[in-house]
Protein backbone atom coordinates (compact mmCIF):
# COMPACT_ATOMS: atom_id res chain seq x y z
CA UNK A 1 0.00 0.00 0.00
CA UNK A 2 0.99 3.63 -1.20
CA UNK A 3 0.83 5.80 2.59
CA UNK A 4 1.58 9.47 2.51
CA UNK A 5 1.83 10.97 6.16
CA UNK A 6 1.75 14.80 6.76
CA UNK A 7 2.59 16.44 10.29
CA UNK A 8 4.74 19.37 10.80
CA UNK A 9 6.61 17.73 12.93
CA UNK A 10 8.86 14.99 12.57
CA UNK A 11 12.55 14.31 13.98
CA UNK A 12 14.75 16.59 14.00
CA UNK A 13 12.07 18.76 14.93
CA UNK A 14 10.14 17.35 18.12
CA UNK A 15 7.76 19.91 20.01
CA UNK A 16 6.08 17.24 21.68
CA UNK A 17 4.23 13.49 21.00
CA UNK A 18 3.51 14.01 17.07
CA UNK A 19 7.29 13.48 15.81
CA UNK A 20 8.24 10.25 18.13
CA UNK A 21 4.61 8.60 17.03
CA UNK A 22 4.86 9.57 13.31
CA UNK A 23 8.46 8.31 13.41
CA UNK A 24 7.38 5.05 14.83
CA UNK A 25 4.15 4.89 13.13
CA UNK A 26 5.87 5.08 9.83
CA UNK A 27 8.85 3.06 10.39
CA UNK A 28 6.38 0.16 11.61
CA UNK A 29 4.11 0.47 8.23
CA UNK A 30 7.43 0.20 6.10
CA UNK A 31 8.67 -2.93 8.00
CA UNK A 32 5.51 -4.09 6.93
CA UNK A 33 6.24 -3.68 3.37
CA UNK A 34 4.61 -0.84 2.85
CA UNK A 35 5.64 1.98 0.50
CA UNK A 36 5.64 4.84 3.17
CA UNK A 37 6.38 8.60 2.67
CA UNK A 38 6.68 11.66 5.02
CA UNK A 39 5.81 15.27 4.21
CA UNK A 40 6.86 17.51 7.04
CA UNK A 41 8.66 20.93 7.09
CA UNK A 42 12.17 21.61 6.85
CA UNK A 43 14.17 21.88 9.68
CA UNK A 44 17.95 23.86 9.56
CA UNK A 45 20.87 21.09 9.40
CA UNK A 46 18.62 18.39 8.12
CA UNK A 47 18.59 16.72 4.46
CA UNK A 48 15.33 17.98 2.43
CA UNK A 49 15.24 14.13 1.59
CA UNK A 50 16.52 11.40 2.78
CA UNK A 51 15.30 7.36 3.70
CA UNK A 52 15.01 6.76 7.15
CA UNK A 53 14.59 3.04 7.52
CA UNK A 54 12.89 2.92 4.32
CA UNK A 55 10.36 5.97 5.00
CA UNK A 56 10.95 8.32 2.41
CA UNK A 57 11.06 11.75 4.39
CA UNK A 58 10.51 14.80 2.44
CA UNK A 59 11.05 18.21 4.19
CA UNK A 60 9.09 21.26 2.45
CA UNK A 61 10.99 24.68 2.43
CA UNK A 62 8.51 27.33 3.04
CA UNK A 63 9.17 30.99 1.52
CA UNK A 64 7.25 33.07 3.78
CA UNK A 65 7.59 33.45 7.12
CA UNK A 66 4.19 34.75 8.59
CA UNK A 67 4.01 35.94 12.78
CA UNK A 68 0.34 34.89 12.62
CA UNK A 69 0.03 31.30 13.71
CA UNK A 70 -3.21 30.90 11.21
CA UNK A 71 -1.86 32.79 8.19
CA UNK A 72 1.04 30.47 8.70
CA UNK A 73 -0.66 27.18 8.75
CA UNK A 74 -2.76 28.05 5.35
CA UNK A 75 0.88 28.73 3.92
CA UNK A 76 2.39 25.87 5.38
CA UNK A 77 -0.50 23.42 3.87
CA UNK A 78 -0.26 25.47 0.53
CA UNK A 79 3.68 23.89 0.75
CA UNK A 80 2.73 20.74 1.77
CA UNK A 81 -0.16 20.16 -0.79
CA UNK A 82 2.68 20.98 -3.96
CA UNK A 83 4.79 18.53 -2.60
CA UNK A 84 2.28 16.08 -2.03
CA UNK A 85 0.78 16.75 -6.04
CA UNK A 86 4.61 16.58 -7.10
CA UNK A 87 5.16 13.11 -5.44
CA UNK A 88 2.00 11.57 -7.13
CA UNK A 89 3.09 12.66 -10.58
Amino acid sequence: MKICMLTWEFPPRIVGGIARHCLGLSKALSRRGHNVHVVTLEFPGAPLFEDLEGVKVHRVLIELGHPNFITWTLIFNHFMEKKVAALGR
